[in-house]
């Protein structure tokens, strides 16, 4: 009757022994040749050593790839570097299962959005050992910054300037187009004089030693420029004194824009009402409205006016008369009298006369 087990390993190898009363073991080796002995007892204290020759054969997988950053839709070659005692019959890579082989050429048309991706070989020899290797590589993009204005006045030029991007040691090709353009590679980007609307643009970004490529949207809104019209003035010439009421209503703008007002009378006033009033004396007076957006669109319109009226002074030769009397009434120091009246109380009138001698017969 057995008693037990007790296997031996080369003390090289600094294995522990293994006492166990099964007739079987599992354990792990290193490579190399190894003399196990197995001593086996019953239960009278009998004893027998039997001794085997166990091979064993290393394999480990390991490679390189000629990129150790990954950007869409970069190129790379990855090698095996796997060590092996016998011959590796089978390569699996992860990034393609396809392909089995040592070296395989593959282009990263997509990539996780993630900041690393992690790619794999397992290699397995002629006996059936397998081996596996996970390595990390970074992902990243190639970038740009962009300067604009999002929104830009009418008559004003859409610029756009992108920064390069040499972090991986190259430079940026870049590629602009929009609807009514044609694609160009100048950096900065120019329109010249575009049309009121919304303007979408696209730029891609190659960079010139990976072939990596990044794309980038915006929109510059271009706004109509506004057109200022002076409402509230009907005639160029009025009497004075004369109080108007001025409007800016009939004035176009943008409706994605929002203007300030601004109003200058000619009279020392000014205003920044869209319906401002102001009364004007006798004189010529220029009536000014420029409307301004935040955009800094800008256009000013302008009035000219003019206000009139007779001057001048009455005076009588007395002051008291008796009936019968003649007094005499003149006019002196005439300005802007084109016609004058007279009316001396007792149904008599007179016209454009000066000096006038009048009698009043009580």
């Amino acid at each position: 009757c057995k008693f037990g087990y007790l296997w031996s390993f080369p003390k090289e190898i600094k294995h522990a022994n293994i006492v166990t009363d099964q007739d079987t073991i599992e354990t792990k080796l290193p490579a190399g040749r190894h003399r196990i002995s197995l001593e086996v007892r019953d239960v009278n204290g009998c004893r027998d050593t039997a001794y085997t020759d166990v091979e064993v054969y290393r394999i480990e997988a390991n490679f390189e790839s000629d990129k150790t950053k990954l950007c869409k839709p970069i190129t790379a070659t990855l090698r095996d570097l796997s060590y092996h005692d016998l011959p590796i019959v089978d390569y699996s890579w992860s990034v393609d299962e396809s392909k089995n082989a040592p070296v395989i050429t593959h282009t990263f048309n997509m990539l996780p959005s993630k900041d690393s991706i992690v790619i794999g070989l397992t290699v397995i020899d002629s006996l059936g050992c397998m081996s596996h290797k996970d390595s990390t590589f970074m992902i990243y993009s190639p970038k740009t910054d962009l300067e604009y204005e999002p929104v830009i006045c009418e008559g004003q030029d859409i610029l756009i300037s992108a920064s390069d991007f040499t972090e991986m040691g190259s430079h940026l090709n870049y590629e602009w187009n929009t609807a009514n353009t044609p694609p160009t590679g100048i950096n900065p980007f120019v329109v010249t004089s575009p049309k009121p609307g919304l303007h979408d643009i696209n730029l891609k970004i190659t960079e010139q030693s990976t072939l990596c490529e990044n794309d980038y949207k915006l929109q510059i809104r271009v706004t109509k420029k506004p057109e200022a019209m002076i409402s509230g003035i009907g005639d160029s010439l009025y009497c004075y004194p004369r109080t108007l009421q001025l409007t800016a209503e009939n004035s176009a703008v943008d409706t994605f824009d929002s203007v300030n007002y601004l109003w200058d009378f000619g009279n020392s006033q000014s205003a920044s009402l869209l319906n401002p009033v102001t009364t004007f004396k006798k004189g010529k007076y220029t009536v000014l409205l420029t409307i301004r957006s935040k955009y800094g669109c800008e256009d000013t319109v302008s009035k000219d006016i003019t206000l009139v009226g007779p001057e001048g002074q009455l005076f009588a030769d007395k002051d008291k008369v008796c009936k019968g009397e003649n007094i005499t009434f003149s006019l002196s120091g005439l300005k802007d009298v084109s016609s004058f009246f007279w009316d001396f109380g007792q149904g008599v009138t007179a016209e454009n006369i000066s000096p006038y001698s009048y009698k009043y017969d009580f």
